[in-house]
Order: C-alpha cells, then structure tokens, then sequence
C-alpha cells in the first residue's frame, strides 16, 4: 500500500504534467483559462508546506515557502492579474513544470536517471525562469505609479538575495547528493 507521501509525490508529478501538456497545446494562446489552469496546477504545491510541517516531507520549510510564495506570486499577481500569457510566460512555466514534474518523480521513483536530472536540470532552469519572473514584474512596474510601483521594485531587489539563497541551496544539495552516492559506491566496491 502506497503511502500518503508517495501518493503524494504521485499527484505531484501528474499536476507537473498536466501543466506542461497545457503549457505545450496553448503555447499560441493568449486564452486566460490555461493561466487559470496553469494557476491552480502551481497552488496545488500549497500542500508542500503542509507535509514540511507534519513532517510527511523532509523538505526545508524556508526555501519550499520562498519558492511557492514567489510563484503563486507570479502566476495570480502579476500573469493572471494583467493577462500576461507570452512566450516569457511560457518559457517561465516550462522551467518551473519541469523542475517539478522532475523533483517529484524522483521523489515518487528514487530512479538514478530522475536522479541526476533532477540535481543538474536546475542549473539552467533556475535562472532561466528567474529571468522570466524578473521581466514580468518589470513589466507590470514600468505600467504602475505610487506604492504598487515601489512596492514591485522592492520584489525586484529580493530576487537577489533570493535566487542567490536558493540557487546556493540547490548546489549544495548536489554535492550531498553526489557525496552520498559517491560513499555509497565506494561501500558497495568493497
């Protein structure tokens, strides 16, 4: 019998595709629904925070919070709100969907090849999608005036030592990971 965070990390990994196949058929869309969707696919991963604090997940509570809620900002406050749904949306929600369609199939499988993508795949994703993000709040801020526009420039500014600490983050994650394995490897030679 499959354990709710196996199941869990099942549902994950099928809202990850779900989203990517909306991402792929509405590239040429401007339709605000497949943001819509593309929006509740993203709050789905609210639930994370809840295994963190029932401790069904051994995910870190800062980094998973400051993801999510940098997301869920994105796709309601800044794309759902002013109806952006462009080729930066798109490319945006790409690298989001497959970093979590790739992280919670490797959580659901332990595959090795799941594995390494999930822990090398990030190292363009993460700042591709960062950009992305960047330019969206750019967007919405150039268009504003009083405190939304100050408001959004302080967004703006957190995003550096905000990618700096997640990108640091996942970068030591791959070196415990390829440690371990290495360790691992070496247990098993002998």
């Amino acid at each position: 019998m499959l354990k709710y965070i196996n199941l869990y990390n099942l549902a994950g990994t099928l809202v990850g595709a779900f989203a990517l196949s909306s991402i792929a058929l509405n590239y040429f869309s401007k339709n605000m629904h497949f943001i819509f969707r593309i929006a509740l696919c993203q709050s789905f991963y609210i639930l994370e925070v809840l295994n963190i604090l029932t401790n069904a997940s051994k995910s870190r509570l800062f980094p998973t919070c400051m993801q999510l809620s940098s997301r869920l900002f994105i796709i309601w406050c800044i794309c759902y709100r002013y109806g952006f749904a462009d080729a930066v949306v798109h490319i945006m929600l790409l690298c989001w969907f497959v970093s979590d369609t790739v992280r919670y199939l490797f959580y659901f499988s332990r595959n090795g090849t799941v594995k390494f993508l999930r822990y090398n795949l990030f190292i363009v994703l993460y700042p591709l999608g960062t950009l992305c993000e960047i330019v969206l709040v750019s967007r919405v801020e150039r268009a504003c005036t009083g405190v939304l526009k100050y408001f959004l420039r302080v967004v703006m500014l957190c995003y550096i030592p905000g990618f700096s600490f997640l990108y640091v983050h996942m970068i030591r994650r791959r070196r415990w990971t390829d440690k371990n394995r290495s360790a691992a490897q070496r247990k098993k030679d002998k």
